[in-house]
C-alpha cells in the first residue's frame, strides 16, 4: 500500500500556533497571576474544564481541523488565495490583541489584590505574627474586595472583561478554522461563560450596591 503524505495547510498551522499560545499563556498565568487570595479551584470545576477543552477542543475540533480532507468551508467560502491569507492574518492579529488584553485584565486584578492585601496586613500588625497569616490574608482580601471596583482594560464596560476578551480570541479562532465543530465549540464556550458572567455581575451588584456603576454590563458591552 502506498504511503500518502499529508501536508498541513496555512490555516491548520496558524490554528495550532494560536492554540499553543493560548494555553501556554494560561499556564504562565496560573503560575504567576492566578493566586486568587490563596483559594483553589474546586475539583468539579477543574474536571469540567478538562472535559470541555480536552474533548471539545482537542478531540472534536482537533479531529476536524487536522483531518486530511480538512478545508475551511463554514463561512466566507468565496474567499480564496491571497484574500484568504489576508483574512487569516487579520483574524490572527485580532486574536493576539484579545489575548494581550486578557492578560492585562488578569495582571490588573492580581496587582489590585496584592495591593489590598499589603495595605490590610500593614494596618494589622498582629497578622504578621499569626501562623495562619495566609488564611487571614484570604479573609482580609475578600472582606475589603467591595472597595476595589476594577475600571481598566475593559472593566469600565463589563464586569467580566477578561472573559469578554477571551471570547473575542475564540471568535477569531473560529473565523480562522471555519468548521461546524469549531463554531459549535465557540458557541458553547460563550453560553457557559455568559452564564458565569451574569452570576458574577449580580453578585457584585449585591456586594457593591449603589457603589457599582449601573451602566456596566455583565459580558457584552452595552447589551448584557
Amino acid at each position: 500500500m502506498d504511503l500518502v503524505l499529508y501536508e498541513e495547510g496555512s490555516a491548520q498551522q496558524v490554528a495550532m500556533f494560536i492554540i499553543c499560545l493560548h494555553f501556554g499563556k494560561l499556564i504562565l498565568e496560573t503560575m504567576f497571576l492566578h493566586r486568587m487570595a490563596g483559594k483553589m479551584i474546586s475539583l468539579n470545576r477543574t474536571l469540567w474544564q478538562i472535559l470541555f477543552y480536552w474533548f471539545g477542543l482537542g478531540g472534536v475540533v482537533g479531529y476536524t481541523l487536522f483531518h486530511p480532507n480538512y478545508k475551511p468551508s463554514f463561512l466566507f467560502t468565496d474567499i480564496e488565495g491571497e484574500d484568504r491569507l489576508v483574512f487569516g492574518v487579520v483574524a490572527s492579529l485580532l486574536f493576539l490583541g484579545a489575548e494581550f488584553m486578557n492578560l492585562m485584565c488578569h495582571s490588573h486584578f492580581s496587582n489590585m489584590e496584592e495591593k489590598m492585601a499589603a495595605a490590610v496586613l500593614h494596618r494589622n500588625a498582629e497578622a504578621q505574627q499569626d501562623k495562619r497569616s495566609r488564611a487571614r490574608r484570604s479573609y482580609l482580601v475578600s472582606s475589603i474586595s467591595k472597595f476595589a471596583i476594577l475600571k481598566d482594560h475593559g472593566f469600565s464596560l463589563v464586569t467580566c472583561a477578561d472573559w469578554m476578551w477571551e471570547f473575542v480570541a475564540w471568535a477569531c479562532f473560529g473565523l480562522i478554522v471555519q468548521t461546524m465543530a469549531c463554531n459549535i465549540f465557540v458557541l458553547l464556550w460563550f453560553v457557559w461563560h455568559n452564564s458565569k458572567a451574569r452570576d458574577r455581575h449580580w453578585r457584585y451588584i449585591a456586594e457593591y450596591q449603589n457603589m457599582y456603576p449601573h451602566e456596566r454590563r455583565a459580558f457584552i458591552p452595552y447589551l448584557w
